[in-house]
């Protein structure tokens, strides 16, 4: 049976802490807009890692169709807002129900099959639902929604044109909200049951744990997360399309950070997408937005082949492998 453990040192909780503490309060130094929206989407990315993690970490069901709720989410607020008038925050709570329901829905047959049938499934509904958005005059097709800003500064209408520094901190608040969750079910007789039917399906149900059950809960979950943060993200760009909210890259954009931080670890996702972010938007930057996929796509190989696990998973078996061998 595949165990993971989650004895990290000390220094490595307050560190992660410590980073966080400090991005919170980067908007006081006055660094620009730019960089204000950079932090953002740092923020955005670590936030949709836990998401991703808490189905595909905790309960072993890869998902490579988390862009299709991502996607709910973001439409539910767009179409909300410029067909009807209603405020955005009103998809806060619409976007995530349609996007869990959308989850059940996948998630009923294919987790009564085994091997890699959730992720299939998965990439084909993100697919599908892409291509039915393209071709979706209602929405705005492939031309997508382009927000008509309202006032520079809106709570009700969820517009901050003025001040990025308020979508800094309500995205750093989700952050931490995701994070306080992880790290709850992680610790819970929940989270407890999700670990145990991703190390040894059979062995989970021989100690009668309804895995179906459990399964469709988590992926609720993850869902209807992932959908707030593809509200706030339209609020963010103003701006919303298929192929920027459904497509395969949006996905890879939180597996990838999940996958090197640390698959069912509750630092894990953050700390990949500290250290992934950064190299993206450096490589999106200097060398352009194609080459950029290539290398994405190889360092997703090379930690499917060298590293699985992550990288703090890679630290915690160097910390408790001495100890194991003194016993």
């Amino acid at each position: 049976m595949h165990r993971k453990s989650e004895l990290l040192p000390r220094q490595t909780h307050w560190i992660t802490v410590g980073i966080l503490v400090a991005l919170a309060f980067f908007p006081c130094l006055n660094p620009g807009e730019f960089l204000i929206d950079v932090t953002f989407m740092l923020f955005h990315y670590a936030y949709l890692a836990l998401c991703w993690n808490l189905i595909s970490g905790f309960a072993g069901q890869f998902s490579l169709g988390h862009a299709a709720y991502y996607g709910v989410g973001a439409y539910t607020a767009g179409v909300l807002f410029m067909r009807f008038r209603l405020t955005p925050w009103l998809g806060m709570l619409l976007g995530p129900m349609l996007a869990a329901a959308l989850a059940l829905a996948i998630g009923y047959p294919t987790f009564r099959l085994r091997y890699h049938y959730y992720a299939l499934a998965s990439l084909a509904l993100a697919e599908v639902m892409r291509l039915i958005f393209l071709s979706w005059d209602y929405i705005g097709g492939a031309y997508g929604i382009w927000y008509e800003p309202v006032l520079r500064y809106s709570w009700i209408d969820f517009q901050f044109t003025a001040d990025h520094r308020v979508y800094h901190y309500i995205m750093f608040a989700m952050l931490c909200g995701a994070l306080l969750l992880t790290w709850k079910i992680r610790h819970s007789d929940f989270g407890l049951r999700l670990m145990a039917l991703r190390d040894d399906e059979e062995a989970a149900k021989s100690l009668s744990i309804n895995t179906l059950t459990n399964k469709l809960a988590i992926a609720a979950i993850s869902a209807g997360l992932t959908a707030m943060a593809g509200v706030v993200y339209a609020q963010f760009a103003l701006f919303i399309e298929p192929d920027s909210t459904m497509s395969i890259w949006v996905t890879m954009d939180m597996l990838l950070p999940a996958m090197l931080g640390g698959l069912g670890i509750t630092y894990g996702p953050v700390i990949g997408a500290f250290i992934l972010i950064p190299i993206s938007w450096a490589l999106r930057t200097f060398i352009g937005s194609t080459l950029q996929v290539v290398i994405r796509g190889v360092i997703l190989m090379l930690l499917v082949a060298f590293m699985p696990d992550g990288l703090l998973q890679v630290v915690i078996n160097r910390i408790t492998r001495p100890a194991l061998i003194r016993r």
